[in-house]
C-alpha cells in the first residue's frame, strides 16, 4: 500500500465485510467477517499504521472474535463521518464526499508530521 488513495479504496472494499457492533461518540467497535481476511492478505501492518488519520487515540484488536475497537477524538474525527462511512454500502452516493473528507484527514496528518520534523527557528 503506497498511497492515501489505495488506503481509502481498501477501507471502502472492507465495508461490506464488516459489522458495526457498537458506536458511541469516541469509540467504535467493528467485527470483520471471515471474507475480510482475503482483502487484508498481503497488507503490511507497519505500512498501514502510517496512514492512521489524526484523532485515533487507541486501537485494540481481538483476533479470535475478529473485532477492532477504536477510541477516537471526536473533535478531530467526527462521529458523523464514521457513521457515514459505515452507511456507504446502503448509500453509495456518499462515496465521493467521504473520499474527499478522508483524503483531507490523511493530508492533515501528513502536514502535521512534516511540521514536527522541521526545526523551529
Amino acid at each position: 500500500m503506497k498511497t492515501d488513495e489505495e488506503l481509502i479504496e481498501l477501507l471502502f472494499d472492507l465495508i461490506p465485510h464488516t459489522r458495526l457492533t457498537e458506536h458511541v461518540p469516541g469509540r467504535i467497535r467493528l467485527q470483520f467477517m471471515l471474507s475480510a481476511l482475503g482483502l487484508l492478505k498481503g497488507v503490511n501492518p507497519k505500512m498501514l499504521a502510517k496512514f492512521i488519520p489524526p484523532g485515533i487515540l487507541n486501537t485494540r484488536t481481538k483476533l479470535l472474535s475478529r473485532t477492532v475497537i477504536i477510541d477516537y477524538d471526536t473533535d478531530q474525527l467526527p462521529y458523523e463521518l464514521l457513521e457515514s462511512l459505515l452507511q456507504v454500502r446502503e448509500e453509495p452516493n456518499k462515496k465521493p464526499w467521504l473520499t474527499d473528507r478522508l483524503k483531507k484527514l490523511l493530508e492533515a496528518k501528513s502536514d502535521s508530521s512534516d511540521a514536527k520534523r522541521i526545526p523551529q527557528v
